[in-house]
């Protein structure tokens, strides 16, 4: 079988996630109704049994106690005949090897792997408890055959020797074994029936989901190791500016991979854009200048995109009414920003103009 691509991965646990909530839904009734229906009579006739009581509180607590004795009881035995097992090989539990037998790759991640498991994982009835299963069984129908007579007589005899206060007669001890009898099959059919028919479609749906969020965190954690490793490189070669020639192409390239992995990383475009301002040849701070717009438009609240923009555009010889917006917005967004505009050397040509000086006042009176 070739191997899905991560989105069609995606959308097939999607549509098997929907078809397991309908089936759930369509099941919910079913197991519901052979469990709580056998119980409801139950109640009632408990109800109607400690009415005639003379001590009617006792008589309740007795047979509720034995109704719920007999209901954990069936329900553990249910639980052992129905858990459900992982259909998948044991070597595939691991993550080492995907159902089916291709194993992953050199160039496949280990959460990509897990993905691709997950998504083809199915439960089905218990197999990892066969053997005890099947000796329970033979012991049970062992018993019940050989012993069935015997153990009906101490049934019987345990149930006379409670009392509810009743009249004399059986109508107790036909209560006692009612409540035995109906509290241990609505228990196993309770436990059977929901681990069964319920319970391997929502492992089956909890596990692909804690699969595909880790892969997820995975992917994103690996994007982002890559993008930081490229930034450092190209901040590498930017600290090389007039010592190794080439340098600009060198950290271009890395703020350009950079890019290609995360287009939307303003960090990169704010490091690329201040690589084109070192250089400073024939149209670099255009460029620069546009990289930061682009990067604007992404993260409109970062305020030093906005002033770096600025800063290129006084570099560029742009007027000072043209920029002092987005001074202005980055001291807004960061006030600590107005303690930059007297030392930055990208002001220097222009720090006794006196728009820049109105520029600087307003700018201060803003951080405070």
């Amino acid at each position: 079988m070739s191997p899905q691509s991560f989105p069609d991965q995606v959308e097939s646990m999607q549509a098997q996630g929907a078809e397991l909530a309908e089936l759930r839904r369509r099941l919910r009734p079913f197991v519901s109704a052979t469990t709580v229906v056998p119980l409801m009579v139950l109640l009632v006739g408990i109800a109607l049994v400690t009415a005639q009581s003379d001590h009617p509180l006792g008589a309740l607590g007795a047979l509720l106690a034995i109704v719920t004795a007999t209901f954990s009881l069936g329900s553990l035995v249910g639980l052992l005949f129905a858990l459900p097992r992982d259909d998948r090989p044991a070597s595939t539990q691991g993550g080492g090897v995907a159902p089916g037998g291709a194993a992953a790759g050199p160039g496949t991640s280990p959460g990509a792997a897990g993905f691709e498991s997950a998504a083809q994982v199915r439960y089905s009835g218990n197999n990892n408890l066969l053997k005890v299963a099947d000796w329970l069984t033979s012991a049970i129908t062992g018993a019940a055959l050989v012993s069935f007579v015997p153990l009906a007589t101490r049934l019987w005899q345990y149930a006379g020797s409670i009392d509810l206060g009743l009249r004399p007669g059986t109508v107790g001890q036909v209560a006692v074994v009612a409540a035995v009898l109906v509290g241990l099959t609505a228990g196993f059919q309770f436990a059977y029936l929901a681990c069964r028919v319920l319970l391997p479609a929502t492992l089956w749906s909890a596990e692909t989901s804690m699969r595909g969020a880790f892969d997820a965190i995975t992917t994103r954690f690996d994007r982002e190791t890559r993008v930081q490793l490229d930034i450092s490189k190209g901040l590498f070669w930017m600290t090389m500016n007039g010592k190794v020639q080439g340098w600009f192409e060198k950290s271009l390239a890395c703020f350009d991979n950079a890019l290609r992995i995360d287009p939307t990383n303003t960090t990169v475009m704010l490091e690329k854009a201040r690589a084109y301002k070192w250089r400073r040849a024939a149209g670099d701070l255009d460029e620069a200048v546009r990289i930061l717009d682009s990067a604007i438009a992404i993260a409109p609240t970062r305020s030093s995109l906005r002033y770096n923009r600025a800063c290129y555009r006084a570099l560029r010889g742009d007027p000072v009414a043209d920029w002092r917006v987005d001074v202005l917005d980055a001291v807004r967004l960061a006030p600590r920003t107005a303690g930059f505009l007297e030392q930055d050397e990208d002001f220097s040509a222009i720090r006794q103009d006196p728009s820049f000086v109105t520029l600087l006042a307003d700018a201060k009176r803003l951080a405070t």
